[in-house]
């Protein structure tokens, strides 16, 4: 049985039990059943997981938890049932993705927390596995979901994007974008005049 609470906080994703799931390498285990039997003792040492809502929706980390416990609780799940089984098989895999996602998502924030605030500008962070994190800056309106970035620092799997280079490569972009407002209202400036002295006709 899944344990939710409303009366505990959100779990604390250094946690050695949290923290163990979180950094669980899947990919180092083979088969559902070795994968769950892996998993059981983290599970079995995760705290309580407050109640789900609207209003107090779970972090990475308890979205993670939520998913490990409901993987090993489902792979003890057996049936003679064929139809049944496949059912079952394929809630092991939709759950194990979800845990691969959230693992995915706490390292993106743990990276965007490091970076801090950029005043003026909203800051992105993809988890490009094995290659590293991509951070993205975008203006203040900006859609993350619609627009591309100003800035995209692609990820270097031998060293990590510090708050320098997004600070850099910020000073870069907006020293090239105000000299092209300047260059291009000169440019309209001199069509213009060149317009009004054409003698007519």
């Amino acid at each position: 049985m899944l344990k939710t609470s409303t009366d505990v906080p959100h779990v604390d994703p250094t946690h050695p039990a949290v923290a163990a799931i979180l950094a669980f390498d899947l990919d180092a285990h083979s088969g559902h059943d070795t994968i769950a039997a892996a998993l059981a003792p983290h599970v079995a040492a995760a705290p309580a997981i407050r109640e789900w809502s609207e209003d107090d929706e779970w972090t990475a980390a308890e979205n993670a938890v939520s998913a490990a416990r409901l993987f090993v609780e489902g792979a003890a799940n057996t049936t003679e049932d064929e139809d049944e089984t496949w059912r079952l098989n394929q809630n092991q895999v939709a759950r194990l993705r979800n845990l691969r996602w959230m693992q995915k998502a706490h390292r993106e924030i743990i990276v965007r927390d490091r970076l801090g605030d950029f005043p003026g500008y909203k800051i992105q962070v993809h988890d490009w596995m094995p290659f590293g994190m991509r951070v993205e800056v975008y203006e203040p309106e900006a859609s993350i979901d619609t627009d591309l970035p100003i800035i995209a620092i692609n990820p270097d799997r031998y060293a990590e994007t510090t708050r320098r280079e997004v600070e850099l490569s910020i000073d870069a972009w907006k020293a090239g974008h105000e000299r092209g407002l300047r260059e291009g209202a000169e440019r309209i400036r001199k069509g213009m005049k060149a317009l009004l002295e054409i003698e007519p006709a």
